[in-house]
């Protein structure tokens, strides 16, 4: 399933594109493990620019030996993510941030906010968000009705 998720997103954000060189990187936030790695691997693979948004903490044998290149902050603190965009030629945002039940706070939900904020303040025009947020019948603390 993964792989049918990171190829549509690769579909979206490669389709009628120049070429990836004169365009910036796709900056890939949650690069480190499922949909984000095999996205990351499959626009790379394309030859795509791309870059991983990954925590200090994370591990990243997944992208050992690509040219994916890495950007290391934390996505819950707007002072990582405006340096990353401030440093980086973004021309798009895949976020696939994912979280644990009661984590707090929630990278997924506050790292998402936060990135959003910082694109539009940095001018980006292009966000894709992979989320299983509001999927199933699972209540979640910051739905609304």
């Amino acid at each position: 399933m993964k792989r049918i998720f990171a190829a549509l997103a690769v579909l979206l954000l490669t389709t009628g594109a120049s070429a990836p060189a004169t365009r910036g990187t796709v900056l890939v936030v949650g690069a480190s493990s499922g949909v984000g790695l095999e996205i990351a691997k499959q626009l790379a693979a394309k030859g795509e620019d791309v870059t991983a948004f990954v925590r200090p903490t994370s591990k990243r044998e997944g992208l050992t030996g690509s040219p994916v290149k890495f950007a290391v902050g934390d996505a819950t603190k707007i002072e990582d993510v405006r340096r990353v965009l401030a440093d980086t030629k973004v021309r798009a945002i895949v976020s696939t941030l994912g979280g644990r039940p009661n984590e707090t706070p929630r990278p997924d939900f506050i790292g998402t906010q936060t990135f959003v904020d910082a694109a539009k303040a940095a001018g980006a025009t292009r966000m894709l968000l992979v989320t299983v947020i509001g999927a199933g019948t699972a209540p979640m603390s910051f739905q609304r009705p």
